[in-house]
């Protein structure tokens, strides 16, 4: 009973007193770490000549952002439409969370990281302690996540002493500030451990967009699937590992795409999905709690760097396509000038519009050469043959008479009162009286009414 109540006690000087918290939580992982001052916070930029009084360059300040007032209802991700929380799990990590730093200073977006407390310990927290008050400092959030991403299901009274209450410690002095925030790993934990975080004041936060970035998805795809998702549910918590090198590669051109979604939906007169601090979603028995005044400013501020951002992008824009428009030739002066005059030593290029028109013109040229090569080509194959019958008009049947003397032009192509037989025969200047095969069309020297032979046996 007593320890408890000095543990509790404890835990709530924690914070200005965070070098007796990490030396203690240190101790009960068994490694040694040098205990810096509680007057020098963890990882800060004070050197030797002074501290640093150069502008912030994030458009973040260099403060942390207001703190809590206490526990607030679980958060799940829906509770803000229309806003994005970006959030962190896992880290840090020496190579990928300065990466992940770096690009949401670059778009002044702020963040939430759940921090893993064995990358504040021994050798990892050379790096990691520095890190965590790098976070602080830029205007991002910590929350906890225990000390080894243990699973919160059923565990023992040891291991949440550990993986919560040291860990908490730990945290606080390594931020140098109370923690309020708590993720459980794989978003498990039980009756006793939600009991325990919540005897701690600590928040308990989960997420609505969920890319599974730990799966070594491209960085194309994880950036396409958070936009899907954030347009379908209209904003929400995301969820990401700044300790994946995927997501650190991608985390900048997420935040680019998110900037040109944003900028479409103003030019179509819809509100922006605004990336904001993890305070808009805190609920207080289901009513919003109040958002500090600081953390309203920062999100103004945000929202007129967007409009900014958005006027250049349209401007660049507008300028790509009058350039293109001046260096396309006026329409006018296609019909003067089909061919481009180039001077550089270029060959002469037609515009495409009138290669095509020339193509056309070619295979109709063609076609019709063609046509005339086949029509010569059957008036010599048949030179005897009327102009009007190699035309392809109506051929006289049976024996046609053709006028003597001078040619009129055109045969008359009528016969002289004869009968006609069934088949065509060969024009010939006089009507024949020789009977003839109504096979063949040739004499023959059978009598009239001679039965006719199956077979002419006469070439054998």
């Amino acid at each position: 009973m007593i320890s408890g109540l000095v543990r509790t006690s404890w835990l709530l000087a924690a914070w200005p007193l965070g070098f007796l918290a990490s030396s203690v939580a240190s101790l009960a992982y068994g490694e040694s770490v040098i205990v810096q001052p509680a007057a020098e916070k963890v990882g800060s930029p004070t050197t030797e000549a002074g501290p640093s009084t150069a502008p912030s360059t994030t458009g973040l300040a260099d403060d942390a952002l207001p703190l809590f007032a206490g526990p607030a209802d679980r958060v799940n991700g829906d509770e803000a439409p229309g806003l994005v929380a970006f959030t962190f799990d896992d880290g840090p990590a020496p190579i990928t969370t300065p990466l992940v730093l770096r690009a949401l200073a670059q778009y002044r977006v702020p963040a939430t990281f759940f921090v893993v407390n064995r990358h504040l310990v021994g050798r990892r927290g050379e790096v990691g302690l520095p890190l965590v008050a790098q976070m602080v400092a830029e205007g991002h959030l910590v929350g906890g996540h225990t000390a080894n991403h243990a699973r919160l299901g059923t565990p023992a009274r040891a291991v949440l002493q550990r993986e919560l209450d040291d860990s908490i410690a730990l945290l606080s002095g390594a931020a140098g500030q109370p923690i309020e925030l708590f993720r459980p790993p794989y978003g498990v934990m039980g009756k006793a451990a939600a009991r325990r975080v919540a005897a701690l004041g600590l928040t308990d936060v989960r997420w609505s967009v969920d890319p599974k970035d730990f799966h070594g998805k491209d960085g194309e795809a994880l950036r396409r699937e958070v936009l899907a998702d954030l347009v379908a549910e209209h904003g929400g918590i995301v969820l990401l590992h700044d300790t994946k090198r995927v997501t650190a590669g991608a985390v900048a051109d997420l935040l680019s795409d998110l900037q040109r979604l944003n900028c479409r939906r103003m030019e179509r007169g819809q509100e922006p999905l605004l990336p904001v601090s993890l305070h808009y979603f805190l609920r207080d028995q289901g009513r919003p709690r109040p958002v500090p005044a600081k953390v309203q400013a920062r999100t103004a501020e945000y929202r007129a760097y967007l409009v900014q951002v958005c006027q250049e992008r349209q401007e660049r824009q507008e300028r790509q396509e009058r350039q293109d428009h001046e260096d396309r030739p006026a329409p006018r002066d296609l019909a003067a000038s089909d061919r481009r005059d180039t001077t550089d030593g270029r060959d002469l290029k037609l515009d495409r519009a009138q290669q095509r028109r020339e193509r056309r013109e070619l295979r109709r040229r063609e076609r019709r050469e063609r046509r005339e090569r086949r029509l010569r080509a059957r008036e010599e194959q048949a030179p005897d043959r009327p102009a009007e019958d190699r035309r392809g008009a109506e051929r006289p049947v049976g024996p046609v008479s053709w006028p003597t003397g001078e040619p009129t032009g055109e045969p008359t192509g009528q016969p002289n009162g004869e009968p006609t037989s069934e088949t065509t025969s060969e024009p010939t200047s006089e009507p024949t009286s020789e009977p003839t095969s109504e096979t063949t069309g040739q004499p023959t020297d059978e009598p009239p009414g001679a039965p006719a032979h199956p077979t002419d046996l006469r070439g054998i």
